[in-house]
C-alpha cells in the first residue's frame, strides 16, 4: 500500500461523489481549506472522511484567530441558513490592494462584530 493518508484541497465547491470517484475507496482522510484572496492565507477548515455522505464538502469553521460572518445584502448577520456573503475578520486579512484606494475602500472595511 501507499503511504498517502491525507489530501488538503481548496478553492471552488468540491463535489463528494466526483471526489470518491477520484479516490477509488483508498482510506485518505481528505481536508477542505478555504481562504479569499484579501486573506493571506486559509480561514476555515473542514476535515473530511469519505465515509461520511455529503453532497459537497463545506468550508468548515474559522481557523485560530479568525472570525467568519455570513452578512445579508445590508451588511447585517444573516440567520443560519440563509445565503448571504462570507466575510472574514481577524489576523490574516489583508490592509488592502496596493495602489487601488477605490477597491480598497470597496472590500475593505471595518469589523463591526469584532470583540471589544
Amino acid at each position: 500500500g501507499g503511504t498517502l493518508r491525507h489530501v488538503f484541497l481548496g478553492g471552488e465547491p468540491i463535489n463528494a461523489a466526483l471526489l470518491h470517484g477520484v479516490l477509488g475507496g483508498m482510506a485518505l482522510q481528505v481536508h477542505n481549506t478555504y481562504g479569499p484572496t484579501e486573506a493571506s492565507d486559509v480561514v476555515a477548515y473542514y476535515s473530511w472522511n469519505p465515509a461520511e455522505a455529503l453532497d459537497s464538502l463545506p468550508i468548515g469553521r474559522p481557523v485560530a484567530n479568525v472570525r467568519l460572518y455570513v452578512l445579508d445584502g445590508a451588511g447585517r448577520l444573516a440567520p443560519a441558513g440563509v445565503a448571504g456573503e462570507i466575510c472574514v475578520g481577524g489576523i490574516g486579512v489583508g490592509r488592502g490592494y496596493l495602489g487601488r484606494p477605490e477597491q480598497t475602500a470597496e472590500r475593505f472595511g471595518s469589523d463591526p462584530y469584532a470583540p471589544a
